[in-house]
């Protein structure tokens, strides 16, 4: 995932920049990839359920 691709990270990108601490960017990355894991989650479920009855 890139945060380059997504506008909303900006504010983060430029905290991380401004104080030389990669981690505020590393969270955005992380966030995002949890959100996407969550997501593929559910529609797996939902695929599962909608495959038994």
């Amino acid at each position: 995932m890139n945060v380059e691709n997504n506008k909303g990270d900006v504010p983060a990108r430029n905290k991380s920049l401004a104080t030389g601490n990669p981690d505020f960017e590393r969270e955005i990355v992380l966030t995002l990839e949890v959100e996407e894991l969550q997501s593929r989650k559910t529609e797996h479920v939902a695929q599962k359920e909608s495959v038994e009855f």
